[in-house]
């Protein structure tokens, strides 16, 4: 691999006007290098062009701009919706070498993609290079109509430059394991038998499916065009679950090159195991694979893509980690040296403070901000992939692993999401009927097949990863900010729907849902409790969490019992102590929601640690250092009246991570005034618990007698 893609990624969100640099690292590159970059409008087709307009595609220009070989395009979107953007690099023996990704752009729309018409120019732009070295021909893919927006047509619509298209799969295409399915296109005047060649790329190990059916190093699959309309295909059936890279290439009639690529997920079971081997190139490459200049991609250079050999491991296999440890980090990490205590062992007046959430750099600047390294990280997991991968995490524990390898944090924070993404998992989306996959249940259809055993592999995945880490102590949420209406309900109806018709004849679901035909919270108890007792079979560090919304009933009736629960998390925010957002209140002139009163005494009641799971400033107290010192005082007050044994602080400026400007930038460094607040009140030689605090606290165990040391904890 010559040059790599880094940002941004699929999950990038960019505010609109806002100027990002877009970048990656070119091996051995030369200062000055250039390479070419198309950003194309992914509703519109229109491509944003170097003068500041949408229209048929032209290059920007990157270039190398120091001796690492990094190379950087400064961008500023104009307009919100989906971008792909692609990068052309021809290496010095003249390949072509391609890598491309996707983004998102949020906020206001100044210039207009959709202001022109689609039809390609009749003498495109004498800057436009349509030779053998143009990145994807342009697309005509869309439709103009009288109220200004686009209609994607079913029929194929191929500009005169434009040589083939990969239709299927798309980015958010989730496919069963096991399954055959078309990968496919259209070649613009094909003949019948041309092939094009594929590549399918298992991200998470780095390993190629090849059609000998394994994994291993690259290797051309053959696709062929089956029929006169030109439509190609490759018959696929995945056999390992994660996410892929699609690549497809096609040699015009001109011998010109031209690729296509996309990225999919896989769901299911693993039946050929991807990390079965070690990613060393082969000395003898399959003889039919083709290493000339039509090579899809070149084979990657694993030090190229990452810092640290941890990293590199934690991408390769986690069941390998803890032998790429050295010996001395063996030992130091052993619970013989090193016990962090349970939230039950912590002091009455010790808190652990947690900061988040999944963006390295910003655990970064509080750390250098503030002078204090927090005891640990929150992170983010989509439960259907199996992976704890959202946020700078991706593909797979990244974040967490840097935390832990650089003596950071000894807590991690993880949440299991269970229903942000039911797509993921093939169930549909309950949240908004007027979109597509929508299904009522998708929540309730996921719970009773984890109940069911359907997702075992994702859970044992997310076992081993953590029992593969003894150094970490998970505190880990089964869900979070579960409610009745999106975990309890199991009707036909949208949710919404149902609920207002049910309040219009004077029904309160919340009053006592246990005598609500549509609402049975023993799917989502059931679940909860059959997730942690794998989990906990397998990893003895880690302690599981119910984390419910701040209802009373929700927290009472989706309560899964003393068993499995080892803490109760909520979430505070300025509504939950009496202060406002969007111009609302929900408790004005208290301190505290009565509702999320009742619901923390519900769980003390029952014998659990309180955490708060969630905490932030919002918007309009972030514009106001009184305001924000106030929601800061109020936090402290209800930490102190109910003895919170751990506080995850989300220090991020939301906005800029695609959240609405009701969340506000809530990073204590940013203002003065905040930060001597947090410090004299949260900072060190406080009741809060940082990383100082808990290796003062190593260095004296450690000098005690082996029967003063409480014993490591077990599940």
């Amino acid at each position: 691999m010559t040059f790599t893609l880094e940002w941004p990624t699929s999950d990038v969100r960019i505010q609109s006007g806002t100027e990002v640099s877009l970048y990656g690292y070119v091996q051995d590159g030369q200062i000055g290098e250039e390479l070419k970059v198309q950003i194309r409008h992914l509703e519109s087709g229109q491509y944003w062009r170097p003068d500041g307009s949408f229209g048929d595609a032209q290059n920007h220009l990157a270039a190398v701009v120091d001796s690492s070989g990094h190379w950087r395009l400064m961008h500023t979107p104009q307009a919100s919706g989906e971008y792909e953007l692609v990068v052309q690099y021809n290496d010095s023996q003249e390949r072509t070498n391609i890598q491309s990704t996707t983004f998102n752009v949020i906020g206001q729309t100044f210039v207009d993609p959709f202001a022109r018409p689609l039809e390609p120019l009749d003498n495109p732009s004498p800057d436009l290079d349509l030779t053998n070295s143009e990145i994807i021909e342009p697309v005509d893919r869309s439709q103009s109509s009288s109220n200004n927006s686009r209609q994607v047509d079913d029929a194929l619509i191929l500009s005169p430059n434009t040589s083939f298209t990969l239709e299927w799969p798309t980015s958010d295409v989730r496919i069963q394991s096991g399954t055959e399915v078309s990968l496919y296109g259209y070649v613009q005047d094909g003949q019948i038998g041309e092939e094009l060649k594929v590549q399918i790329r298992h991200l998470e190990s780095g390993q190629y499916w090849r059609p000998d059916g394994s994994f291993g190093d690259a290797q051309n699959h053959l696709a062929a065009v089956v029929d006169s309309s030109g439509h190609w295909r490759l018959m696929h059936t995945p056999q390992a679950s994660g996410e892929y890279e699609l690549v497809v290439q096609y040699n015009d009639s001109q011998e010109r090159t031209n690729i296509q690529s996309t990225t999919f997920n896989v769901i299911g079971q693993t039946f050929v195991d991807p990390f079965a081997r070690p990613l060393e190139p082969l000395d003898n490459p399959s003889p039919d694979l083709d290493l000339t200049n039509s090579e899809i991609i070149e084979p990657v250079d694993e030090q190229l893509l990452q810092n640290t050999e941890t990293q590199k491991q934690a991408l390769i296999q986690d069941q390998n980690r803890s032998a790429s440890r050295s010996e001395n980090e063996r030992l130091n990490d052993t619970n013989s040296t090193k016990h962090n205590k349970t939230l039950k062992e912590l002091g009455s007046e010790e808190t652990l403070m947690i900061i988040g959430q999944t963006f390295q750099q910003e655990y970064q600047d509080f750390i250098t901000g503030t002078g204090i390294t927090p005891a640990g990280s929150s992170h983010y997991a989509t439960f259907y992939l199996g992976k704890i991968e959202q946020g700078d995490d991706t593909p797979n524990l990244r974040f967490l692993d840097y935390v832990a390898d650089n003596n950071l944090g000894n807590y991690a924070l993880v949440a299991l999401s269970l229903k942000d993404n039911t797509m993921a998992g093939g169930y549909g989306q309950m949240t908004n009927n007027e979109q597509s996959n929508f299904n009522p249940n998708a929540v309730h259809d996921a719970l009773l097949d984890i109940t069911n055993g359907k997702w075992d592999h994702q859970i044992d995945h997310f076992a081993n990863s953590m029992a593969n880490r003894p150094e970490t102590h998970f505190l880990v949420r089964i869900g979070y900010e579960v409610s009745l209406l999106l975990f309890g309900y199991q009707g036909e109806e949208y949710v919404v729907d149902w609920l207002n018709e049910k309040s219009s004849s004077g029904i309160n679901v919340f009053d006592d849902p246990s005598q609500v035909e549509e609402i049975n919270p023993t799917t989502y108890i059931n679940a909860y409790n059959y997730v942690a007792e794998r989990i906990g079979s397998k990893a003895s560090n880690v302690e599981f969490g119910y984390h419910p919304v701040r209802g009373y009933s929700d927290t009472k009736f989706l309560y899964p019992g003393q068993e499995n629960v080892d803490w109760v998390g909520f979430s505070v925010f300025n509504n939950d102590v009496g202060m406002e957002v969007n111009g609302t209140f929900n408790a004005n002139g208290a301190t505290i929601d009565p509702n999320l009163t009742k619901s923390i005494e519900f769980a003390r009641d029952n014998g659990h640690e309180i955490v708060i799971a969630e905490a932030a400033a919002q918007y309009p107290a972030t514009s106001n250092p009184d305001q924000f010192i106030k929601y800061l005082d109020r936090l402290d007050d209800l930490i102190i009246n109910y003895d919170v044994k751990a506080l995850s602080y989300i220090n991020s400026n939301w906005p800029s991570k695609g959240w609405g400007p009701e969340w506000g930038d809530s990073r204590i460094e940013e203002e003065a005034q905040v930060k001597d607040y947090f410090l004299s009140t949260f900072g060190n030689n406080t009741r809060y618990l940082g990383m100082d605090d808990l290796d003062k606290e190593l260095s004296f165990n450690l000098m005690a007698t082996p029967t003063e040391i409480s014993n490591p904890l077990t599940v």
